[in-house]
């Protein structure tokens, strides 16, 4: 929580957050994009932990399923949030880009890194708790960007790629974490 606090006092110190003012309102430039992210985590973990602690949010080390001893070169496997539900775990992975997908020959994607990010979180998380795990990408709606809540299911498993849009009223904002909420 420490941190969380720590990020929304630099943002104010930096004048870096919405203001009030009429008219077009956008945030400030970031100097370090990081902050950002780690703000927009914090959030999403902070709201799921005030709202729905039953469901244990945490962010969390997911340990790799390797046979024997690991490479040292192999990342470490941190969510930004993992849910556990009675039956099935869901694991979100906080996105804050300016655009959501990508155009590759000539075609809208989704980011192949994002996607296995995911993926590998998933299947290493099912694999050590033997029960159900769903993965989210949670992006942070941009301006450029249209609202999506897409779900497909790979190789057995559900996935997501939805959007909250952080310009709304903050009741809209609970209404789509609370959706998400819902999926266990």
């Amino acid at each position: 929580m420490e941190r969380k606090v720590e990020e929304v006092c630099y943002m104010v110190v930096e004048s870096m957050l919405l203001t009030q003012d009429e008219g077009e309102t956008k945030l400030a430039a970031f100097k370090d994009s990081q902050r950002l992210f780690a703000l927009y985590e914090a959030f999403v973990l902070a709201w799921f932990e005030r709202h729905h602690p039953e469901l244990r949010p945490s962010a969390k080390e997911v340990k790799r399923s390797v046979a024997g001893e690991a490479p040292g070169f192999l990342p470490r496997l941190y969510t930004d949030i993992t849910l556990v539900g009675e039956d099935a775990t869901l694991i979100v992975d906080c996105k804050c880009y300016g655009r959501i997908l990508k155009t590759h020959h000539e075609r809208e994607i989704a980011s192949p890194a994002n996607m296995n990010q995911i993926f590998s979180y998933v299947l290493h998380e099912e694999y050590a708790s033997g029960r159900p795990v769903a993965g989210m990408l949670l992006y942070a709606l941009t301006a450029r960007e249209e609202d999506r809540q897409s779900h497909w299911n790979e190789t057995g498993r559900d996935f997501y790629l939805w959007t909250l849009d952080l310009g709304q009223e903050f009741g809209a904002i609970t209404d789509r974490l609370e959706e998400s909420a819902g999926l266990l």
